[in-house]
């Protein structure tokens, strides 16, 4: 058998921290084309809701779904908040399972994911 040897330059990054009075928990992975990020206070992925980003005539437009999971509008709400707020560049996949979700929440969540994922990447 041949030995092949592919490079991806897949990189992970992980952390957590209090986001409404839980421990939260984000694992974020960094493919070519998209993030899959996880973000819990439950110990679970929970919906899968996937955020694409797109420009049309000078606007951002935020293109949200859920792809498993339960679909509720505040699961969408913060998935597009957080793609949006962090200015993601690739399609974004979430997996969000939390107890609380609020405008609090997004905006510790937001803090949160950029100490994670680092500033320089979120712009």
């Amino acid at each position: 058998m041949k030995d092949i040897e592919q490079r991806w330059d897949i990189s992970s990054k992980t952390g957590k921290g209090v986001v409404g009075g839980r421990c939260t928990e984000i694992a974020v992975t960094e493919f070519r084309n998209k993030y899959f990020i996880i973000i819990t206070d439950c110990g679970k992925i929970g919906s899968m809701v996937q955020v694409q980003m797109e420009n049309s005539s000078g606007e951002t437009i935020c293109n949200s779904k859920v792809l498993f999971g339960i679909d509720k509008p505040e699961v969408l709400a913060v998935a597009s908040s957080l793609a949006e707020i962090c200015k993601f560049r690739k399609t974004v996949v979430f997996g969000l399972s939390l107890k609380l979700y609020s405008g609090q929440t997004v905006k510790e969540l937001k803090d949160l994911l950029i100490e994670v994922i680092g500033a320089e990447q979120s712009t």
